[in-house]
C-alpha cells in the first residue's frame, strides 16, 4: 500500500504580501503596455515623397462615331507626340492602326477597320481644341486626347 502525504508549508504574511504585490505590479505593467499600444498613433499611409509627385498621366479616347468608344490612360513619355500616344493605345487595346505620311504631316487613315473617306475622317482634339498634325503636337501630363471619326 501506498501512503499519500501532503505536506503543507505554512506561509507567512510576508510571503502572501510579496505575492500580492508581484501580481498587482504585473497587472499594472500589462495594462500600461496595452494602453500604449491602443493609443499609439498610426503612421501616415502615404509617405510625403508620394504626395508631391505630380501626375504624369494623359488620357486618350477613340470615338468610332457609331456609339462605340474606347478609353485609355497612360504615362506620358518625354517628347511623345499624339501619333505615338495613339500607337501605344491601339497596341494596348489590340486595335489596328494605319496612317499615311503626307506633305502637310501625318494623316490617320484607319483605326480598327474604320477608314477615312470623303464624308468621314479621323480627327484629333487635345483638351477640346482641334489639332492639325498628330506627329507634331507633344503630349503633356494631364492632356485629354480625343480621336473622333467625323
Amino acid at each position: 500500500m501506498f501512503a499519500y502525504f501532503h505536506f503543507r508549508r505554512k506561509k507567512s504574511k510576508k510571503t502572501n504580501a510579496l505575492f500580492c504585490a508581484v501580481v498587482v505590479l504585473a497587472g499594472m505593467g500589462a495594462a500600461a503596455l496595452i494602453w500604449q499600444i491602443a493609443h499609439k498613433p498610426f503612421p501616415d499611409p502615404v509617405p510625403d515623397s508620394y504626395a508631391v509627385i505630380p501626375s504624369r498621366l494623359a488620357s486618350l479616347r477613340v470615338d468610332f462615331g457609331d456609339g462605340v468608344r474606347r478609353e485609355f490612360r497612360g504615362e506620358v513619355v518625354p517628347n511623345m507626340n499624339v501619333l505615338e500616344a495613339l500607337t501605344y493605345a491601339t497596341a494596348a487595346g489590340n486595335l489596328h492602326l494605319a496612317y499615311v505620311p503626307e506633305k502637310t504631316g501625318v494623316r490617320v487613315s484607319a483605326i480598327n477597320g474604320k477608314k477615312s473617306a470623303k464624308e468621314n475622317t479621323w480627327t484629333f482634339y487635345v483638351n477640346g481644341k482641334k489639332g492639325e498634325d498628330p506627329a507634331v503636337y507633344v503630349v503633356e501630363p494631364g492632356d485629354m486626347i480625343d480621336w473622333k471619326y467625323e
